[in-house]
């Protein structure tokens, strides 16, 4: 068995000999040499010779490289090197590392190869195996859909008859309370259906938009307006900081309908007595709209639970303000319609904002 020469081992002149017979290139036959230098740098042996190099020229230039770098151990080119000072001389022993560079460098490419492949297979395995998952619940997404949007419209036929009923028994019979329960109870269910319609084709992807520039400081200011006798009637005060002449990408009835929405909370949920606070700014590229009301109590932090669809924080007082826990869905999934984003603070248990981010 063929033992490879050890850093600094000289070569016996039988073996390389030997190798040559047996046909091996100088390169595998030779992968070490020497160089001896006295301490005036002048060379005294070398056998680079059997490296087809010049004893003057390229072994003496990396010899005089490695004693000028004053390190024992380290690389010059293609070879490792070892230094040995000696009391009049020094060994600097020479061992061809371009094998071993080539074989890292081969097992770093083929690792970052292996690394990418195993990437895409596990890519293509999940496009692959997650479609057959993914379709039925597609599909049962959209019968939830299409199912709200079809029980809203068979609805909206019987209470048309109930109204309708109704207006000729009270021109009979003349008013009443009950007629007067009936009518609310048949608006109540219009508003109802009418906002998970709303609801259900906001979420259609088929559905998008119509977006253009729009002035959201009068959007903002024209809400205000008409919510104020409102506001005013049940003994709660606003006040209102709205910077003028500011525009975002959006479409104006869906943002008209987000503040309507915004405005109506605040004044349903407000305590008695309580302040609504709105501002609209602009700080560069960023739009925020804020609707704050003071409240008789809420948990600080973040309440992005008021988002789902018929949440209730108080049961009791839903069943009084007449809220089905519809308008804010409707009103996040309009946001996120235009890139937006909405959240529910509050910062000290007396007050809850809602903050809108919109890009002008």
């Amino acid at each position: 068995v063929k033992r490879e020469p050890k850093l600094g081992e000289e070569i016996p002149e039988d073996t390389l000999n030997a190798d040559k017979d047996k046909g091996h290139t100088d390169k595998e036959e030779n992968r070490s040499f020497e160089v001896v230098m006295d301490n005036n740098l002048d060379i005294i042996s070398t056998n680079a010779s059997i490296k087809n190099m010049e004893e003057d020229d390229t072994s003496f230039k990396m010899a005089l490289q490695v004693v000028e770098d004053d390190e024992k151990y380290g690389f010059v080119e293609d070879y490792r090197y070892i230094k040995v000072e000696e009391d009049n001389a020094i060994k600097v022993i020479f061992l061809d590392y371009s094998f071993e560079k080539q074989a890292e460098l081969n097992f770093i490419f083929v690792s970052i190869g292996a690394y990418f492949a195993a990437i895409l297979l596990v890519v293509v395995l999940v496009i692959i195996l997650l479609k057959p998952v993914m379709k039925p619940i597609k599909e049962s997404y959209a019968k939830q859909r299409q199912f709200i949007t079809d029980a809203s419209h068979e609805l909206k036929t019987p209470l048309t008859i109930i109204s309708t009923d109704m207006e000729l028994i009270e021109m009979e019979n003349g008013p009443s309370d009950w007629i007067k329960s009936v009518n609310n109870q048949v608006e109540r269910l219009n508003s109802l259906t009418n906002e998970l319609v709303t609801l259900s084709r906001m979420n259609e992807e088929e559905i998008q938009i119509e977006m253009g520039e729009v002035n959201l400081s009068d959007i903002v200011n024209d809400v205000v307006m008409g919510f104020e006798p409102a506001i005013q009637a049940k003994g709660k005060k606003i006040q209102v900081n709205i910077e003028e002449d500011i525009t975002v990408k959006g479409n104006y009835d869906s943002l008209e309908r987000v503040m309507s929405i915004l405005l109506s909370n605040a004044l349903k949920y407000s305590d008695k007595e309580g302040i609504i606070q709105v501002d609209l700014s602009q700080n560069g590229k960023r739009v925020n709209l804020s609707i704050m009301n003071s409240v008789d109590y809420i948990e600080k932090g973040n309440h992005d639970e008021f988002f789902n669809r018929f949440y209730r924080s108080d049961a009791s007082r839903n069943s009084k303000t007449g809220g089905f826990g519809i308008g804010l869905a409707v009103a996040k999934s309009t946001i996120e319609e235009h890139r937006g984003k909405i959240q529910v603070l509050s910062a000290d248990e007396k007050s809850i904002e809602i903050l809108i981010t919109l890009r002008a």
